[in-house]
């Protein structure tokens, strides 16, 4: 089995911190190439986590 990687967003705004999930990758270096391609120097963007995603669904990661 090869394992999945979620990308996992963090978004700063005026009421709070907020994680989302955008996308699963084969890697984490490609969530990496991601986030840095599309998120990195955002003013409200303040980082990522890549998370294998048989971990999420365990509970390691709740999306509220």
């Amino acid at each position: 089995m090869i394992a999945e990687f979620i990308l996992i967003v963090s978004n700063v705004t005026a009421f709070g911190t907020h994680e989302t999930i955008e996308g699963s990758f084969s890697t984490c270096d490609e969530a990496a190439t991601f986030y840095e391609s599309f998120y990195r120097g955002k003013d409200n963007f303040n980082g990522y986590r890549c998370i294998r995603e048989d971990l999420i669904h365990k509970g390691v990661f709740n999306d509220k």
